[in-house]
């Protein structure tokens, strides 16, 4: 065992009851029980592992499930490392998503991955159980793969060969499949990374503003 990452952002309700802690009762009003939670880690992690064909430690992040929806997480992962002088290589996201069935909610869940990588000018290697598994680069493309390995050769259909379906363009889902390639590493340090969410601060605040003259003025149209 090379180290341990423990999931930090959890899914409420369904990994945790929110305030139990402190109001115990609240377990009695949810339909799980709270024994099925699990506690929060402590905080990111960063494994190192040196590649087989060129010797270069590479350095990967983990990001659990639905932890790639979560910019700000993704992002303090992505500047602590950096920060500490071990910038980040690879974002790696393991992922269930059975619990959606081959819905389009597949498809979003790896849209909002894209954007962890554009946001933080980070790779990221997806494995998910339904799909859609996929390599990303930094500028947000989905790489399509050098080796693309059926599982469900022995079906009736012919084997696949890539990740999208030809007649319609669009990812295959629940499909038993490997997908094998080089992922292009990307040394560019973006600028929300390097500052964070202060625009849509600065746009929360506008707007705040905006709202407050507008009362005034109707205050003194009224006098």
């Amino acid at each position: 065992v090379r180290g341990r990452y423990d999931k930090r952002h959890r899914v409420i309700f369904g990994e945790y009851i929110p305030l139990q802690d402190w109001f115990p009762w609240l377990e009695r009003l949810t339909p799980i029980s709270g024994q099925f939670g699990i506690d929060a880690g402590a905080g990111p992690v960063v494994f190192s592992c040196e590649s087989p064909h060129t010797g270069r430690v590479v350095r990967l992040a983990p990001i659990i499930c639905f932890e790639d929806t979560v910019p700000h997480l993704v992002r303090h992962i992505v500047r602590s490392a950096a920060d500490s002088g071990q910038p980040v290589d690879v974002l790696v996201n393991l992922t269930n998503d059975g619990w959606f069935h081959g819905s389009s909610e597949l498809d979003q869940h790896l849209i909002t991955a894209i954007f962890r990588s554009v946001e933080c000018r980070t790779p990221m290697v997806r494995a998910v159980n339904t799909g859609i598994s996929a390599i990303i680069d930094g500028d947000g493309v989905v790489r399509e793969p050098d080796v693309f390995i059926d599982g469900d050769a022995d079906g009736t259909e012919p084997p696949r060969t890539s990740m999208r379906d030809p007649r319609t363009g669009r990812w295959y889902k629940q499909l038993n499949a490997a997908l094998i390639d080089t992922v292009p590493l990307d040394t560019r340090k973006s600028f929300y990374v390097r500052h964070g969410d202060w625009f849509a601060a600065a746009c929360c605040v506008a707007t705040i503003a905006i709202g407050l003259m507008g009362i005034v003025l109707r205050l003194r149209d009224h006098d």
